[in-house]
């Protein structure tokens, strides 16, 4: 009787499970019928997902930690993915992998099956070329389910971003793009513009390149005007309201008050460009640059007013850049006329060479993203 009740009371393996049990043997099978590695992270996590009956939903491929021979192959990986129809990764992870174009093909006709939904797809520091950029660009538009893209140290210049800025124009899916020291030089400031544009994205990552002042000029116009016709449009918009209220008084006085049913709130849609994290670290906004303290200025005042009139801006990343104690100031001023504007709170992230005193230590204050603390109401204790 015992036994049957031990019987009775297994929980019955999951069918993810079983099919995790059966895309782990195929990639081993793979590995020793082609003699190559099979790749620790995977066999490791693959086993203890096994034993605590869950589903595994990413991979990570970090070629620095693993020996050289023999290699591991990135194709075996997502053939063994495609034998079993193993469809539950979500997040794909490679870094320092020396790419082949044969790779890029096997990923980009991967992800174009409906089936296998990627969400996140970092390739970072994988030698890819904009050659290879325009091929894993044609499967962009069509991908509902990519969110996030990440091609840090990839020396794909600008050739590359002009390929990403045509293949986002008719994606609606992917919120983040990160492409952190890759050869970008001012002329990217067209194609990042194009990206903010025409696309979804609204984190942005773009430090360690050299886009100069007239690059982050060229990249952001858009966004800041932006910013400056919608905070125009709402301070009408209030108005309006309070001059409706003055009227409906007027009107009410003398008569009872009704309880009335309230409306629901509209939904507020954004219309154009807008950004909530934006990275240009080290991007060569310097004063002692060829551009000269001019174009810093400049590029600055820009930045300011983005961040005085854009209500959904949420972090801003500009070390790395020497601007200066006078377009310290202006940001110190545009983060105060954030603050006298009741927006939301903002992390901001600037050089710490200044020079002037009562910039650093407010500006470091101002700047931490976190809004002013609520006082505690104080109990008043029975006697």
């Amino acid at each position: 009787m015992s036994s049957q009740k031990n019987k009775s009371t297994k929980k019955p393996i999951p069918k993810e499970v079983t099919e995790l049990e059966a895309f782990l043997h195929a990639y081993e099978k793979l590995c020793t019928n082609t003699k190559t590695q099979v790749n620790p992270w995977i066999k490791d996590n693959a086993k203890l997902y096994i034993d605590r009956c869950e589903i595994l939903t990413k991979i990570i491929l970090d070629f620095s930690n693993v020996k050289s021979s023999p290699p591991v192959l990135f194709t075996v990986i997502i053939a063994a993915l495609r034998q079993t129809r193993y469809k539950y990764i979500k997040h794909i992870y490679v870094w320092n992998y020396p790419m082949s174009y044969e790779n890029i093909v096997v990923l980009a006709n991967y992800m174009e099956n409906p089936s296998y939904n990627t969400h996140t797809l970092h390739l970072m520091d994988c030698m890819l070329t904009p050659f290879y950029i325009e091929r894993l660009s044609r499967e962009i538009p069509s991908n509902k389910c990519l969110s996030e893209i990440c091609l840090d140290y990839n020396d794909i210049g600008d050739l590359g971003c002009e390929y990403l800025a045509q293949s986002l124009q008719k994606n609606v899916a992917i919120k983040c793009l990160r492409l952190n020291f890759c050869g970008l030089s001012s002329k990217s400031g067209k194609f990042l513009h194009e990206i903010i544009v025409n696309s979804t994205i609204s984190d942005l990552y773009v430090g360690g390149n050299d886009l100069q002042c007239s690059g982050i000029l060229e990249m952001l116009q858009s966004c800041a005007d932006q910013a400056v016709l919608e905070t125009k449009q709402g301070e009408t918009a209030e108005s309006t309201k309070e001059d409706k209220k003055k009227t409906n008084n007027k009107k009410d006085k003398g008569k009872k008050s009704r309880k009335r049913n309230k409306s629901p709130l509209e939904p507020i849609i954004r219309v154009g460009p807008w950004i909530e994290k934006l990275d240009i670290t080290d991007n060569g906004v310097d004063i002692h640059s060829l551009e000269g303290t001019a174009a810093t200025l400049n590029c600055v005042r820009m930045i300011t007013t983005l961040i005085m009139n854009s209500v959904c801006l949420k972090e801003l990343d500009l070390t790395g850049n020497e601007i200066g104690n006078l377009a310290s100031l202006m940001l110190l001023q545009a983060m105060e006329a954030r603050i006298t504007k009741s927006f939301p709170p903002m992390k901001l992230k600037s050089t710490a060479i200044i020079q002037m005193p009562g910039i650093y230590e407010p500006l470091v204050k101002i700047s931490s993203g976190k809004g002013p603390k609520k006082k505690r109401k104080k109990i008043k204790k029975k006697k």
